[in-house]
């Protein structure tokens, strides 16, 4: 059984500045996508991945003796007498208490529209996979993924326009080329682990034009030696002149996911996160100055 996932916009998104789009695309356990926009000028921020649904995250977890336990169940049965009394040294049971009258959860447990009680279960039996899945969905959901559209030379700006027909040469920073983690508080002691990796980049631009760079980025553009000694597999060639603004340039990072516990649900794999930003850039003429024949000195 699987919880949702991408329900809610990533927190990290409410302070952004509006001169950007980008999106997040992201998959839930179950397979299927959802999509949160995120605006913003995002360049040195981050944004979390998917957030649990809201009803989820005011769900509590206690324990309860057998006969808490019985006793509360007790009120929504008929013709039920006194509920059970509370004996010292009873099994102990694990509780997922949630706000009753939640439609969303009934499909996960129809019972919780009248009891609250997401799931129960004897301690000594271990986590149920409902709980497990809500560790794995937390830790998911807690991975912090820059966004950026990556490095060009040229940049692309106003003072250093890209240069129509040659190559830009396009990288990502390598800090941020780097396994992104988030691990859960415990849960009954167990504790849920994800990872996120950068797996590829692909850039486009706004006239359709795209180089996917695969995960081998070759080294950035290093600007203390002449071009001719540059190498790179990640460039693009924009084919005519732009006013700013006129063009864009965008990258999609894809990062694989992993998960982990400490004990219970062992390891696996995850939906990826999709990461894609866009930019605009300038693009102008390379300008050649033809200069007269030096003039012979007797």
């Amino acid at each position: 059984m699987a919880l949702l996932l991408a329900t809610t916009r990533p927190a990290a998104a409410d302070d952004v500045d509006r001169t950007n789009t980008n999106t997040v695309a992201t998959a839930g356990m179950d397979g299927n996508h959802a999509f949160t926009e995120l605006e913003g000028s995002l360049a040195g921020r981050q944004v979390t991945g998917p957030g649990a649904p809201a009803w989820l995250r005011a769900c509590s977890w206690r324990t309860w003796s057998v006969g808490e336990k019985d006793a509360y169940f007790a009120q929504f049965s008929v013709g039920v007498g006194a509920p059970a009394a509370v004996v010292e040294g009873e099994e102990q049971w694990g509780v997922v208490f949630c706000h009753p009258g939640v439609g969303e959860a009934a499909g996960l447990n129809p019972s919780i529209l009248t009891t609250g009680v997401l799931s129960t279960w004897p301690l000594a039996d271990g986590l149920p996979q409902v709980v497990l899945d809500y560790l794995i969905a937390l830790a998911y959901a807690s991975v912090e993924i820059p966004v950026q559209v990556g490095d060009a030379a040229p940049f692309g700006d106003a003072d250093t326009p890209l240069i129509a027909q040659l190559p830009t040469y396009l990288w990502v920073d390598p800090a941020v080329w780097q396994p992104r983690s988030a691990t859960t508080p415990p849960v009954f002691g167990v504790t849920a682990t994800v990872t996120a990796t950068p797996s590829r980049v692909v850039f486009d631009n706004s006239a359709g034009d795209q180089v996917d760079c695969g995960a081998n980025l070759g080294p950035p553009y290093d600007f203390a030696r002449p071009d001719d000694e540059q190498e790179s597999n990640c460039t693009l060639t924009f084919r005519h002149t732009s006013a700013v603004d006129d063009w864009t340039l965008s990258s999609t990072i894809w990062w694989t996911v992993s998960y982990a516990c400490s004990s219970g649900c062992g390891t696996g794999t995850l939906p990826p996160f999709v990461v894609r930003n866009t930019r605009p850039v300038r693009v102008a003429e390379l300008q050649a100055v033809l200069l007269p024949p030096p003039v012979a000195v007797n």
